[in-house]
């Protein structure tokens, strides 16, 4: 690796991560890249890393995140999805209490 690239979406979020076998910019060829999807809230809902070469979003493994939907005046994540179809669960505290207004993770169930 030689040489790092960084793109960015509209809102400024990272996109892109790409490492590159050439320093020179607009040279070489794409050794690893990592890709960043976002919801309207700016919370990381997709995210591929490719070890070999640039994203193909239909064939590199991602890992996916879940939040809540607002109803409950919260957006805070629920899930995370592993490429190998692994779900990890978040859950909160009891509504009203310290924990949960501060959205802090009582528990981590597989």
């Amino acid at each position: 690796m030689r040489r790092i690239g960084v793109t960015y979406e509209p809102r400024g979020l990272v996109e892109k991560t790409t490492s590159y076998d050439n320093a020179t910019v607009g040279s070489g060829n794409v050794v690893n890249e990592t890709q960043a999807v976002y919801n309207g809230f700016g919370q990381l809902t997709t995210e591929y890393q490719s070890h070999a070469g640039a994203v193909n979003t239909s064939t590199t493994p991602k890992v996916q995140y879940a939040y809540a939907n607002g109803s409950a005046n919260t957006i805070r994540r629920t899930s995370c999805t592993y490429p190998n179809g692994r779900v990890i669960a978040y859950s909160y505290d009891t509504s009203g209490s310290d924990s949960d207004y501060l959205s802090r993770v009582k528990e981590i169930q597989e």
